[in-house]
This record gives structure tokens, C-alpha cells and sequence, in this order.
């Protein structure tokens, strides 16, 4: 007896096509999986070990040498000084009505002051100070337009003359009469410019 025909076509089980993904829609943002435990540990131990890698940088680096400070450190400090002062004065005439074209010569004007600070602890080097004639140039800052940098020299002539360093050091004494003779007529300017603000 002949067996009834199977309405549904017949497809070996081995060859049948594995069901094929959906198209992602456009604009629609797919969810990331979140990492496992696994992978969270691993990246941890990364950063860590790039950590001590960065420290290890940074401990095998050879600190700067101290640099000397000589006479003739002191005169370069003062040429900077007299070149910065000059080129800003300049600055100031050329663009008298546009403060923006001569901030920066006063900013670099303000280093060359502070860099002079390093006269303190070299005492015996004051009289290098005096035959560069950077004490001159410090003195006419005292009236400068910008009182932020005539503060910065009166600070500056404060710890050059400090009563502890001049006692100790006898080459130190040699600022205190420069100061006098000159000094104190700039320093009657600078306080009133104060009060009057």
C-alpha cells in the first residue's frame, strides 16, 4: 500500500541554513555587553602596570643640576634685566593706546627682576651688582607706569639690604650707601603712587 505524500517539502536536518541576524535599523544605538569580571580585572592590572611605569620614569630621572652663580652669572642676569627694561620701554611708546602689544615684555620684564633674587644668597657678589649698573636700572623701575613691577623691586632692594646678610657679609655693605644716595627720592614716588590708590 503506497504511503501518502507529505505536503511539506522534506530538508535534511544537516543542511538546513542557520537563521540569518537582523539588519541593525538605522539611528537605533546597540547596547555594549558589559564587561566581564574577567576583563574589568584585566584592565585594572593595565593601568597599574602603567602607573608604575610612569613612577618608575619619574624616579630614574637625574634632578637638574644646581646652576652656578658667579660674577659672571650676575652680569648676564643684569644685561637680561637692562634689555628686557629697554625693549618694554619701547613697547610702551610704540603702542602707548594698545596695552595688549607690551604686556608680555612686562611680564618677561617681571622675571628679570625676580631672577635678581638669587643675589641674596651670594652676599659677596653685591659689588657686581653695582659695577653693571642694574641697580640703576632697578632704582628707575621704582617709577615704572606698572606699580606691580615697582613693587616687585621694592621686595627685591628689601632683601638685598636685609640687616642679617649686610652684617654678616662685609661685600654687602657696599649697597647700602648707593641705596641712600639714590634710592630714597624713588621710594617717596612709589608711596605716594600707592596713597593716591
Amino acid at each position: 500500500m503506497p504511503l501518502p505524500a507529505s505536503t511539506a517539502p522534506f530538508v535534511r536536518p544537516d543542511l538546513q541554513e542557520e537563521e540569518e541576524a537582523p539588519l541593525p535599523v538605522p539611528g537605533q544605538k546597540h547596547a555594549r555587553p558589559a564587561p566581564t569580571p574577567e576583563e574589568i580585572q584585566l584592565r585594572e592590572e593595565e593601568e597599574e602596570a602603567r602607573l608604575r611605569r610612569i613612577l618608575q620614569q619619574v624616579n630614574e630621572e637625574e634632578p637638574a643640576e644646581a646652576q652656578e652663580v658667579d660674577d659672571r652669572e650676575i652680569r648676564r642676569l643684569a644685561m637680561v634685566l637692562e634689555k628686557r627694561f629697554a625693549k618694554n620701554q619701547e613697547l610702551r611708546l610704540k603702542f602707548a593706546e594698545d596695552p595688549q602689544k607690551f604686556v608680555e615684555s612686562e611680564l618677561e620684564l617681571d622675571e628679570a627682576i625676580k631672577k635678581l633674587l638669587v643675589l641674596t644668597e651670594y652676599p659677596h657678589l653685591y659689588p657686581v651688582l653695582l659695577e653693571t649698573g642694574a641697580l640703576r636700572t632697578l632704582l628707575g623701575l621704582l617709577v615704572h607706569d606698572n606699580v606691580d613691577l615697582a613693587v616687585e623691586v621694592v621686595a627685591l632692594l628689601n632683601d638685598l639690604t636685609d640687616p642679617d646678610v649686610v652684617v654678616a657679609e662685609p661685600a654687602a655693605a657696599c649697597i647700602v650707601p648707593a641705596l641712600e644716595e639714590a634710592a630714597l627720592p624713588a621710594l617717596i614716588d612709589v608711596l605716594k603712587r600707592f596713597s593716591d590708590d
